[in-house]
This record gives structure tokens, C-alpha cells and sequence, in this order.
């Protein structure tokens, strides 16, 4: 795929990564698409929510919505707890839609899911914190929380908001992320005082996300084995 850009006067242009993986990722699209192929689904999204928030920190918090987004079976007051594994639906926090036929409905959500003021606020109970996520385009975001590890180190939480299928994921984690391009799973060990303690697996060309408090501990150090070697 190609973009063109063509400007009478000078232009100063700045890309972002954001940009680059989308940029990629439709390129892919269209490539099967010009070959009749039908590409698979990344990830496999439950239910039909226009947004989809997946906590993968490894860390308790709930999802409050705002004046655009409410938090599908959950109280303003009260919001919903993301739970690891168990994507928090959000729909849009407009009356009128609730009353809207399903084409109509889908009509609306092309035309808002990218409206500027769709946020989501996240509160960590542990740290006494809130966070507000913008949600209305694909990119990726890194928020400082109020907790140093033992090394000074500060903890930062990354939102990562991606397109799947006109749906918007919103992967909440943190800043370490490994990729295994080997062909058999792998483990990933934090050093922990003096005990190796799982974060998790990463399946054969596929990723996983290491949880926060496995991040930062003193030393830093992680430690990789075959899945299962003793």
C-alpha cells in the first residue's frame, strides 16, 4: 500500500508509531482483500460492545465511564471491576441510542467512536489514584501512578487502544511486553528477593504481557526456560 502526499506549500509532517502500525496493519488488510483472502480475527472479541477494556496489569482496578461512554451493567457511582481475562464491555452513554434499530445503531457508532472527548476514567484502589484514558483513536499511551519501587523507579501504566474489526480494544499494561519468535512456549521468571516467580507464558509467535508489581523489584532481572523444563 501506498499513501501519497502532495502539498502546494511546505509541509511539516510528523508521524508517530501509532500511525506506522496502523499504517501496516491495513496495508496487510488490503493485500488480502486484493487476493479474496478473508484475514483472521486477532483476537476473538466477546459480545457486541463497541469498546472492549482488558486489564492485563496484574494490578485490581475498576473502569468508570464518562459523559460519552458508560460502562455496560455498572453504576456511574459504582463503575465495574477489570478483572485479568474478563473484558469490561462500554457502550455509548447516549440515551437515544439504546431506542436506535441495529443498522442505525451501527451508523452511529462509525460517526462517534472517534469523537474527541470519548474517556474512560480508571481508579486504582490500592494507589488512591485516577487516571483518565482517551479512547477515541487507536494509539498507545503511557500514565505515570503514584508508587516508586524500592530502586526509586516510578511505576507507569501503558493504554494501548487498537481497531479489531470496527470494535475498539483497550489493552491496559505495562510497559514490558515479550515476544516469543521461537517455536516451542516460553516462561518468563521475575527475581523476586531471592525466588523466581512466574509472570507468565508466551505461546510461540505470540506475546504476554508482564504484570506490574513483577516489573519493579529491586534487581529488575527476568529469566526465560522452555515451558515445563525443570
Amino acid at each position: 500500500m501506498t499513501v501519497s502526499l502532495v502539498a502546494t506549500d511546505m509541509l511539516h509532517l510528523t508521524l508517530t508509531k501509532s500511525c506506522f502500525d496502523l499504517l501496516t496493519k491495513l496495508g496487510d488488510l488490503f493485500q488480502k482483500a486484493a487476493q479474496q483472502k478473508s484475514p483472521p480475527m486477532t483476537k476473538a472479541l466477546p459480545g457486541k460492545s463497541p469498546y472492549l477494556v482488558l486489564n492485563e496489569t496484574g494490578i485490581v482496578m475498576s473502569v468508570f465511564g464518562s459523559d460519552s461512554l458508560k460502562v455496560d451493567g455498572a453504576s456511574t457511582k459504582d463503575g465495574a471491576e477489570a478483572k485479568f481475562g474478563e473484558p469490561v464491555a462500554v457502550e455509548f452513554s447516549t440515551a437515544s441510542h439504546s431506542h436506535m434499530a441495529e443498522d442505525e445503531l451501527d451508523a452511529a457508532f462509525l460517526k462517534l467512536q472517534n469523537i474527541p472527548d470519548a474517556k474512560l476514567n480508571l481508579r486504582l484502589s490500592s494507589m488512591n489514584a485516577v487516571r483518565e484514558v482517551n479512547v477515541s483513536r487507536a494509539e498507545t499511551r503511557v500514565f505515570a501512578l503514584p508508587v516508586q519501587s524500592s530502586a526509586g523507579e516510578q511505576w507507569q501504566l501503558v493504554s494501548h487502544v487498537e481497531s479489531e474489526y470496527g470494535r475498539k480494544l483497550v489493552t491496559l499494561r505495562s510497559i514490558v511486553r515479550v515476544i516469543n519468535h521461537l517455536s516451542m512456549p516460553i516462561e518468563v521468571h521475575s527475581l523476586i528477593d531471592t525466588n523466581l516467580e512466574l509472570c507468565g507464558q508466551a505461546e510461540p509467535e505470540s506475546s504476554v504481557n508482564l504484570p506490574l508489581p513483577m516489573i519493579y523489584t529491586p534487581t529488575g532481572e527476568f529469566f526465560f526456560r522452555p515451558a515445563g523444563d525443570q
